[in-house]
C-alpha cells in the first residue's frame, strides 16, 4: 500500500505541474487527486504520519490565512465567492500531513515543471501564431490571465534550473534544460514585467543567503559575471525588441505618473498602492474589513474597477490590518525558515529540493510585489499551496529530518 499511494502521488504531482499552463483549470486536477486521496486513505495513514514542530508550524500558517479570510468575508457579509480561496487555505494541512506521510519522488517534481514549461510554451506559440483571436487579452495567454502566465511559466523555469543542483546525468539533463528555455520564452510571449523583477529579487535573495567566503574569489566572481552575460545575452536575442517595448512602457507610465497622470498600468499600480497604506493606516491593527476597503476605494475613479491592490502585502495591510500583514509575512518566513536552518545537505536531491523549496517562496514573495498572488486567483494559491507541500514533504524524506515511517 506504501508503493501505490507513494507512485499514486507521483503521478498527482507530475499531472499538477504539466497540465496546469496548457489546459483548461489543468492545475485543478493533481490538487483535486491529492485531496481525495488523503481523505479517501486516512484511516490508513492519520495514526502513523509523520509529526513534527516544523509541520505544525507550516500548517498553522495556511489555517491562519484561511481563517482571518473566512472571519473578514463573514465579518463584511460578503458573497460566497469571498469564501471560495479562503475556505481552500483549511485544506492544505491535511495534504501536507498526506504527503509528509507519502512524499512524492523528486523527479516527478522536476519532471513536471520540464512537461508544464514545454506544454505551456507550445500553447502560447500556436494561439500566438496561429490563433490569436482566442487571446482574450492578446499576450499568449489562451486559458490564464497573462499575468499568472508568466509569473507560473518562471516558477517552472526556476524549478527545472534548480534541479540541475540533483547532478543529473546524461539524457536526464534535457528535461530540464528544455524547461528552463521554455519557461523563460513563454514568460517573454506573455509580456509580463512582474515575474522579471520577481525572478531578479528571487536570485538576489538567494545569492545572500547562499554567500560564502569562497565565493568573493576572482574566479568564482568571473565565472558568476559570464555565466550571467550568457544567459541574458541569449535571453535578449530571443525577444529583445519585445522586451524592450515593455521595458520603454514602464519607464513612459512613470514619467506621466509623475505628471499627474495615472491613468496607465503602473500609474494605476501607484495609486493603488497609495490608497492601500491610507486605508491600512486608518485603522491600523485588524484593518477595516473587504466590504468597507471597497467602499472607499470607490471614490478614487482611478482605482475604483480593481478588485485587489496588486500587492499581496499592502493588500492585507488594507483589508486586515497588520494583523493580516503578519498573516502572510508568516506564510513566507516560516517555511523558508525551515528550508534554510539544517545547511547545505549532502544527498543531491535533498540540496536540490532545499533550494527549489526556498526559490518557490522567494519568487512568490516577489510576485506578491506588484500582484496580489495569494487570495485573489485560483492558480496562484494553488501554485503556492501544492508545491510547498510537495517540496517541502520531500525534501523531508530525502534529507531525513521527520520521523521513519511506520
Amino acid at each position: 500500500m506504501n508503493t501505490t499511494l507513494t507512485r499514486f502521488n507521483n503521478a498527482a504531482t507530475f499531472l499538477t505541474f504539466a497540465l496546469s499552463l496548457a489546459v483548461k483549470g489543468g492545475y485543478n486536477y493533481g490538487a483535486g487527486i491529492l485531496f481525495l486521496a488523503a481523505l479517501l486513505t486516512l484511516p490508513k495513514w492519520w495514526q502513523k504520519r509523520p509529526r513534527g514542530r516544523d509541520l505544525y508550524l507550516i500548517m498553522l500558517g495556511f489555517l491562519l490565512m484561511g481563517s482571518i479570510a473566512i472571519i473578514d468575508a463573514w465579518y463584511s457579509g460578503l458573497s460566497g465567492t469571498y469564501y471560495n480561496i479562503p475556505v481552500k487555505y483549511l485544506a492544505v494541512p491535511l495534504i501536507l500531513a498526506y504527503l509528509a506521510a507519502y512524499p512524492p519522488d523528486p523527479r516527478a517534481i522536476w519532471w513536471g515543471a520540464a512537461a508544464g514549461a514545454l506544454l505551456g510554451l507550445a500553447s502560447a506559440l500556436y494561439y500566438t501564431l496561429y490563433a490569436p483571436e482566442c487571446l482574450p487579452d492578446g499576450r499568449a495567454a489562451r486559458y490564464l490571465h497573462p499575468i499568472q502566465l508568466g509569473n507560473l511559466a518562471m516558477l517552472f523555469a526556476l524549478l527545472c534550473a534548480c534541479s540541475l543542483r540533483s547532478q543529473p546525468r546524461g539524457w536526464a539533463l534535457l528535461p530540464p534544460l528544455a524547461g528552463i528555455l521554455a519557461g523563460l520564452y513563454t514568460v517573454v510571449l506573455s509580456q509580463t514585467r512582474g515575474s522579471l523583477s520577481a525572478l531578479a529579487w528571487t536570485l538576489a535573495i538567494l545569492a545572500i543567503l547562499s554567500l560564502r567566503r569562497r565565493h568573493f574569489r576572482a574566479r568564482s566572481i568571473a565565472i558568476s559575471a559570464t555565466v550571467l552575460l550568457i544567459l541574458g545575452g541569449a535571453f535578449w536575442l530571443g525577444k529583445g525588441d519585445l522586451i524592450a517595448e515593455r521595458l520603454a512602457e514602464a519607464r513612459h507610465d512613470i514619467e506621466l505618473y509623475q505628471q499627474g497622470n495615472s491613468n496607465t498600468s503602473i500609474g494605476a499600480r501607484f495609486e493603488m498602492w497609495h490608497f492601500a497604506w491610507l486605508e491600512g493606516s486608518s485603522h491600523p491593527v485588524f484593518g477595516p474589513g473587504t466590504a468597507q476597503m471597497l467602499a472607499d476605494k470607490a471614490s478614487w475613479p482611478t482605482i475604483s474597477q480593481f478588485g485587489h491592490m496588486h500587492n499581496e502585502y499592502l493588500d492585507a495591510f488594507a483589508r486586515r490590518g497588520a494583523v493580516g500583514l503578519a498573516i502572510v509575512l508568516y506564510l513566507f518566513l516560516v517555511p523558508l525558515y525551515y528550508y534554510r536552518r539544517h545547511g547545505k545537505p549532502a544527498d543531491t536531491d535533498a540540496a536540490a529540493l532545499r533550494l527549489a523549496g526556498s526559490a518557490h517562496i522567494l519568487l512568490y514573495s516577489g510576485f506578491s510585489m506588484t500582484q496580489a498572488a495569494l487570495y485573489s486567483h485560483n492558480s496562484g494559491f494553488l501554485f503556492f499551496a501544492l508545491p510547498l507541500c510537495m517540496m517541502y514533504a520531500a525534501y523531508r524524506e530525502n534529507a531525513s529530518l521527520g520521523q521513519p515511517r511506520a
